[in-house]
């Protein structure tokens, strides 16, 4: 969907005012250089479900590195990369993703602390998700959840994913898709 489409649709442009998304437990606002290093403690594990490019950074300043290049991918309009805030603890504690493929479903990874990967948590973030379907008018979201993350892949399935089956489209495995309820 483009942006254009997102303003006829009646949606402001999210590339022009980032939209930010709050559960009870969790914000989601577009993330910051202030995020460094609460985020490093994210990426630097090499055991965390990590779904996307910075896997096991160690550096204070490569931490940096990705979220200037995430903010000028935003810039450029390319994709949205969120901040996951834990409202208690008051610090981001992961990222979510999210990425227009245009004809194909909208891309959402979501990257959080090794502490976050549990299903309470991972289930209160993939509700959030389900606000995409409207701010974002897609009809299909899909997401990342390797093989070995038993209980991402779980929380996903009960709440309506289904693996996304490898196509000459969709040439990528350990996906799982979403069709909008509406």
């Amino acid at each position: 969907m483009t942006a254009k489409e997102i303003l006829i649709n009646g949606k402001p442009n999210p590339y022009n005012k980032c939209p930010e998304y709050e559960s009870a437990n969790f914000l989601l606002r577009l993330v910051s250089p202030d995020d460094a290093e609460d985020l490093l403690e994210c990426y630097k594990n090499p055991t965390v479900n990590i779904c996307t490019y910075g896997r096991n950074l160690q550096i204070l300043d490569e931490m940096r590195d990705f979220i200037g290049f995430w903010l000028e991918q935003y810039k450029n309009r390319c994709f949205i990369r969120f901040s996951i805030i834990d409202k208690l603890a008051d610090k981001a504690v992961g990222t979510v993703e999210i990425f227009d493929k245009g004809v194909l479903p909208i891309d959402v990874t979501f990257d959080v602390a090794s502490g976050y990967e549990n299903e309470e948590c991972l289930c209160e973030l993939i509700k959030i998700a389900d606000l995409f379907f409207c701010d974002f008018k897609c009809n299909q979201i899909v997401t990342a959840a390797v093989s070995e993350a038993i209980c991402r892949i779980n929380v996903l399935a009960q709440n309506g994913y289904v693996p996304y089956p490898k196509t000459d489209e969709w040439p990528w495995k350990n996906f799982y898709i979403k069709r909008s309820p509406i």
